[in-house]
């Protein structure tokens, strides 16, 4: 496989300049040329055996190539929801011995866990946990992810919507100022709504950092390259909604009082009053994950 890759398929620039392949704004596109860039992000998620590997936003197949290359995934889904790479991403399926599907959809509207195809497919390799690996557009990485945790809250939950297919890990490229907000703590700028909500379900990691000059277009930004797990099996002290409504009402005003922020959740709860007296002069920024799940335990509203 390796010799086929080196010595059979051409280079991603040579890709894009032969094809006159053009990177639309509007959908956020930025393509990685440097092969090394996804060789060493493949290299960094592990054994992918047992599990179905999701490539989103497989464009023109930098990050597919190094999958198929470097992985031991019997079960591959590029995920892409622009037409002009149909021709490259099925010569790249053409090459790997069954274990590449091609999918032109948009990845926003596409549910892991509850679609008929991706089901046929773990059904017959026999798989239940999906890898996330994928480039993601500027444009809609926080909107993606914040799907994905969703869907992760509901498998924790085990409830009606639950599947067994589960999503095992997220390895994503990503803006450097979103990734930050991944991995932030308490009293540093980036903290924020984003923080909490990652850090509650999942254990995040920023792998390595990507300079702009390995993208074309180059963007204006650096990226980075995040690792995300999903905490399951841990006791969650509240529900996703109580949680949301807290950090929204919170961070909405981040340089205010606590008590200031939660006035309008507070003003017939007790037991949130008394929390609020007894922290009079604390901030949405400082206050700890922990902290804003017992906070948001004290609210009454109906679970999800």
């Amino acid at each position: 496989m390796n010799n086929l890759f080196d010595n059979t398929l051409p280079s991603i620039k040579r890709l894009i300049k032969d094809n006159n392949f053009s990177a639309k704004k509007s959908l956020g596109q930025n393509y990685v040329i440097d092969q090394s860039i996804t060789d060493k992000i493949v290299k960094s998620v592990g054994n992918l055996r047992d599990k179905l590997v999701i490539d989103v936003g497989a464009g023109v197949g930098t990050l597919t190539r190094s999958i198929l290359k470097f992985s031991d995934a019997n079960a591959i889904i590029a995920i892409e929801k622009d037409v002009q790479f149909k021709n490259v991403l099925d010569q790249l399926r053409g090459y790997s011995n069954n274990r590449l599907n091609i999918v032109f959809a948009d990845a926003l509207k596409f549910d892991l866990l509850n679609n008929d195809y991706i089901n046929d497919i773990t059904y017959k390799y026999q798989l239940s946990e999906i890898a996330i690996i994928a480039n993601l557009p500027y444009n809609i990485g926080t909107r993606l992810i914040t799907q994905w945790l969703d869907m992760i809250y509901k498998v924790m939950c085990g409830g009606n919507d639950a599947r067994t297919l589960k999503i095992a890990s997220i390895t994503v490229m990503l803006q450097l100022e979103v990734a930050d907000r991944l991995i932030a703590y308490p009293k540093t700028k980036a903290y924020g709504l984003f923080s909490v909500l990652i850090q509650w379900l999942c254990n995040v990691e920023k792998l390595f950092t990507i300079p702009p000059e390995v993208f074309w277009p180059v963007p204006k930004v650096k990226s980075a390259v995040m690792h995300i797990k999903p905490k399951y099996g841990i006791s969650l002290g509240c529900s996703k909604k109580q949680l949301m409504c807290v950090c929204e009402a919170a961070f909405k005003m981040r340089r205010k009082k606590l008590k200031n922020s939660l006035k309008m959740i507070s003003l017939k709860n007790p037991q949130l009053i008394k929390y609020l007296e007894a922290n009079p002069n604390i901030r949405p920024e400082e206050i700890s994950i922990r902290d804003f799940e017992k906070i948001a335990s004290m609210i009454d509203v109906a679970d999800g």
